[in-house]
């Protein structure tokens, strides 16, 4: 479910409020019984995720951005236009910014504001089964480089450093070019960090030296208010795609980047001033931007802590006994800080070293800054017009890159039980969340599933046959046209992460991937002037059956339809000279 939503700052509400009292289902963390059955109903049709006479919930609509309307703001500098195109040249620019100049670079090209879209005749859309408008008023919204679902942007950016010291022969003096030792907060609107405690941070907030410490929360009220609770598995998702942007900015620069889905999340919140019961902490990254410390960073004196700072942009949070806050109290009673994320892996042995269509040797194009922030298509109506196998061969050199993290088996020698993933798929494949490549209009490559190989180049045919029907028959609502998109991207995982040591943290995690994926592909499409739409609004079982997937114990997680587009009724105006110009949705 993808359609775009309002967004206006609220009032803060009592953290507490629940939205509906408890009932019957009780109320506290799911037993593995709640959580088996609460990830099968989210994979259900339209009826069986929502209950009878649920409907969106226009008065609680939060902001989609967080403001501390009452701490001190340290400006950030903008990104440069060397550093976002890409390339050597970026890398350098990048590395010859001050270290205040470099976090800001990366918090802006990661989740800065990209652009502002207007809708003069209102935001719902018109489809067969609902022909006329719904929001007929003009309505606005602030954009980003990722998708998110009703552009909520359930994502916020903590930001953690030692201290950084200035650097002499940069703009600005010394002192402005350096970092103080502290906790802060990411303002994406003002690009700008809202200071929570300065000084010396925690033990656990502490990042490893030369980089800075990036806690990725996700409020569990940010889009509630829409999707009920298929807003957890949404979510997911769209956090996911965030920690995906981070790291291909990363990627772009030559920047080590670091991802911990394994985390004291109780802890952690605590440490940032949040209510643990009320927001999530599925990420932590580390990224290294070569920073000297600071000359008095080990002597500065422990930061206070944060408390309870006032902020604007809350919502209602969903009630005790809701499926979301019972999903969410199962992960903080399943975590294991420390310890890897363990994820079955998706393999097919019986499908081992076969290849059934080779692509072109690819370009090898890398994925700037610039180009992610493009992306401005929702792409609902796709044109037919066919995919060149080249462009796709160049996408999945991106899309298949490894992904530097806690979960177990991403490389060869895993500790976990079966076969050797190195042997099958390659070292440092990603393989717990896989993209799956439904084909209908891509010169040389027949119609029909493919699984590729870590290459790139090969692939592995699970189906054959047009599965465009069965993709868009698949669909939650007509809203789309996914069925004729030229290539569809399933990205596809194990039925029952949860059952595994990690529990309800593993299918958590499995959808952060699913996002890391989604967000890749996104970004190249993107680049080459197309539009890659991630969509969640589907019935899981009916494409499952269709490929095959069930009788292997493997699920669809995410639908991602990409091709030329027509573009909907909206304008749309880039926030900075440096993105890369969009396609006209021709796909040509």
């Amino acid at each position: 479910m993808t359609a775009p939503g309002t967004a206006e700052a609220t009032a803060p509400v009592e953290a507490a409020a629940p939205v509906e009292a408890a009932g019957a289902a009780g109320t506290g963390p799911f037993d593995a019984a709640g959580v088996d059955g609460f990830v099968r109903r989210l994979r259900g049709d339209f009826d069986e995720v929502h209950p009878d006479q649920w409907q969106i919930d226009w008065r609680s609509i939060p902001s989609p951005f967080r403001w501390y309307v009452d701490l001190p703001r340290r400006d950030l500098p903008a990104l440069s236009r060397a550093a976002a195109a890409g390339g050597p040249d970026a890398a350098a620019a990048f590395a010859a910014a001050g270290p205040l100049g470099r976090l800001g670079m990366l918090l802006q090209g990661a989740y800065g504001l990209t652009g502002v879209r207007w809708y003069p005749e209102g935001i719902a859309k018109s489809s067969p089964a609902e022909p006329t408008p719904v929001h007929r008023n003009p309505h606005y919204q602030l954009r980003r480089a990722v998708p998110s679902g009703g552009v909520t942007y359930p994502a916020e950016c903590y930001v953690v450093t030692a201290g950084t010291a200035g650097t002499a022969g940069t703009a600005g003096t010394e002192e402005e070019n350096g970092l103080d030792a502290g906790v802060y907060h990411y303002d994406a609107v003002r690009h700008a960090l809202a200071v929570l405690s300065a000084g010396r941070p925690p033990a656990e907030l502490t990042p490893p030296e030369g980089g800075v410490r990036i806690v990725v929360t996700q409020p569990l009220w940010k889009n509630y208010f829409k999707y009920g609770d298929f807003s957890y598995r949404l979510g997911a998702m769209d956090t996911g795609a965030a920690v995906g942007q981070f790291a291909l900015a990363a990627r772009s620069w030559e920047l080590r980047c670091r991802v911990t889905f394994g985390v004291d999340e109780r802890r952690i919140a605590d440490l940032l001033g949040l209510d643990p019961e009320h927001e999530a902490v599925p990420a932590v990254l580390d990224i290294s931007l070569g920073d000297p410390v600071g000359p008095a960073a080990s002597a500065a004196e422990a930061a206070p802590p944060v408390g309870r700072p006032r902020w604007l942009g809350e919502s209602v949070p969903p009630g005790p006994a809701t499926g979301t806050r019972r999903m969410h109290a199962a992960c903080l009673a399943a975590g294991r800080p420390g310890r890897p994320v363990d994820l079955p892996p998706v393999v097919l042995p019986d499908l081992a070293g076969q290849a059934d269509v080779e692509l072109p040797r690819p370009a090898g194009r890398p994925v700037s800054v610039a180009d992610t922030w493009s992306r401005s298509a929702l792409g609902e109506q796709f044109r037919g017009t066919p995919l060149p196998a080249e462009v796709l061969a160049d996408w999945l050199t991106t899309v298949l890159a490894p992904l530097d993290c806690d979960v177990t088996g991403e490389r060869s020698g895993h500790p976990g039980p079966g076969p050797d993933i190195g042997t099958l798929t390659g070292e440092a494949a990603p393989t717990h969340a896989r993209c799956l490549l439904i084909a209908r209009s891509v010169p040389g490559v027949p119609p029909g599933a493919y699984l590729p190989h870590p290459d790139g180049r090969r692939l592995t045919r699970l189906a054959a046959g047009d599965f465009g029907p069965e993709v868009q028959r698949s669909m939650f609502a007509d809203y789309m046209n996914v069925g004729q998109a030229p290539l569809t991207a399933v990205m596809i995982g194990a039925t029952d992460p949860h059952r595994g040591p990690a529990g309800p943290v593993g299918y958590r995690t499995q959808h952060l991937l699913a996002g890391v994926l989604a967000q890749r592909l996104a970004a190249c499409a993107a680049r080459d002037g197309r539009s890659a739409h991630p969509v969640l609004g589907f019935v899981s079982g009916v494409l499952d059956d269709a490929f095959g997937l069930r009788a292997r114990g493997l699920t669809s997680l995410l639908l991602v339809p990409v091709g030329g587009y027509r573009r909907g009724l909206y304008l749309e105006n880039s926030l900075s000279p440096l993105a890369t110009r969009a396609g006209d949705g021709s796909g040509i």
